[in-house]
């Protein structure tokens, strides 16, 4: 006997048969897939329960599982209904929202790969129910990410909003050479780059079609061949403090570790820390996903740890900042808080695919950061600042160049060179003309462009 699902809250069982085991099968799969997921019990409902069904709202994204009533009624329709994969997890607010899954053979469920699809369509809950069924043609879009946590979360994210305009789409996880070490800083084995190689490599041999970054972490020349499509509304571009001791840096105790896997945070938190007479503290380097950072911090290897904002706000974890820098105290980094989306050069479909998901006042703003850092060298072995935001029609630019002492000694630390200016900016060429004189100002001031090593 194998369970399946009649009206919302019951279960039935009926008898195995050739015609419909392997549909069952697929529907087993596909449940424990949305319970290992959500972490919710994930039930069809017929669409004349409004009300059941509203009670799986808060399923990811808002989506409820909802299936004609004829089929929600008759357990072998549904059984072939599942093995066709003739559905989709919808909910709109405003306006239509389709969505698809695939199946592979056998009734599991893949991840990967280029296989059918089929949706159905629903509208507001204000409108009269949907119920027919049709399939799609396009190809899915493959996106290539990261399988951290946190790249995971921004891969999904860049889908769902794909997903909602009506287009399949899969994702391609895999492990980056940046993922893999761990025992030294980034500026000592290759750059950030090592985040986006292999991901463009599965973009290069058609594994994949687009790549979604953190933009700060793509290095500010990309390869031949490819190009950046479309960056997205920014998160909070802030850096964060977090620990489980302390709510601001002056509250650190003497001879405290300070962690931070970057060059360009740890100059800033030095020239913090000199204002605060706090010489004693060490800053120490600190590799690995946010998740490892979070545990290294737990597991008392530091007293505190700075990290992005933006991506302790993604996975929901705001709480565990205890303050957050403003950029007068904390300059960001280049791009920081936003997404990036790549692609190789000559696909004007995917262009025109991902162009509802642009941001033109981010965009503009993170393209003046990063021709600042472009202009100074562009390396992460550099410590180096820059963060434009709207005033009006003006985007304000700034910046910050440091220097990192590596001889160990105890006087004081070399002063920031800081910049600053402001344009009227209504265009790419406007914002790299904004970012190229902060630069400029940098230089001026004494600041060096890194050299290639």
């Amino acid at each position: 006997m194998v369970p399946v699902f009649g009206e919302i809250g019951q279960m039935a069982e009926i008898g195995e048969s050739a015609d419909h085991a392997d549909g069952l099968i697929a529907r087993q799969s596909h449940q424990q897939f949305l319970e290992c997921k959500i972490g919710v019990l994930v039930r069809m409902a017929p669409e004349c329960h409004r009300q059941g069904a509203d009670l799986l709202d808060h399923v990811e994204c808002g989506f409820a599982v909802l299936v004609p009533d004829h089929i929600a009624q008759d357990p072998a329709q549904q059984a072939d209904v599942f093995h066709q994969w003739a559905f989709v997890l919808a909910r709109a607010t405003g306006g239509f929202c389709t969505g698809s899954w695939g199946h592979g053979g056998g009734g599991g469920l893949r991840s990967r790969g280029r296989v059918g699809h089929a949706s159905i369509v629903l509208p507001p809950p204000d409108h009269q129910p949907v119920t027919s069924v049709k399939p799609s043609s396009r190809a899915p879009i493959v996106i290539a990410t990261r399988e951290s946590r946190l790249a995971l979360w921004q891969a999904r994210h860049v889908q769902q909003r794909l997903v909602a305009l009506g287009y399949p789409v899969e994702l391609l996880g895999m492990t980056t050479r940046g993922d893999q070490i761990l025992d030294r800083s980034l500026s000592k084995v290759g750059g950030k780059g090592l985040f986006v190689k292999e991901l463009e490599t599965a973009l290069e041999e058609g594994r994949a079609d687009i790549a979604v970054h953190s933009l700060k972490d793509v290095p500010m020349e990309l390869p031949a061949g490819f190009v950046l499509a479309c960056v997205m509304e920014r998160e909070d571009p802030r850096d964060a403090l977090v620990s489980n001791r302390i709510a601001d840096l002056s509250e650190l105790p003497p001879g405290a570790v300070l962690g931070t896997s970057s060059l360009r945070r740890a100059v800033l938190l030095r020239d913090n820390l000199s204002q605060l007479g706090r010489d004693d503290v060490r800053i120490a380097p600190l590799r690995g996903n946010l998740d490892t950072r979070l545990r290294k911090l737990d597991d008392g290897a530091f007293d505190a740890i700075v990290l992005a904002a933006a991506g302790l706000k993604r996975l929901e974890l705001a709480s565990r900042i205890r303050h957050s820098f403003e950029p007068a105290q904390m300059l960001p980094a280049a791009g920081q808080g936003a997404l990036g989306i790549e692609v190789r050069a000559g696909r004007p479909d995917l262009l025109e695919i991902l162009a509802p998901l642009a941001h033109k006042p981010t965009w503009l703003a993170v393209a003046a950061e990063r021709e600042v850092s472009r202009s100074m060298g562009g390396s992460c072995s550099m410590p180096l600042a820059a963060h434009a935001r709207w005033d009006g029609a003006q985007l304000a630019l700034q910046a910050a160049w440091g220097e990192v002492r590596d001889d160990g000694g105890t006087g004081p630390w070399p002063p920031l060179v800081r910049a600053q200016s402001s344009d009227a900016v209504l265009d790419q060429t406007q914002a790299l003309a904004l970012g190229q004189r902060v630069a400029q100002m940098l230089r001026d001031g004494g600041a060096r462009v890194a050299t290639a090593s």
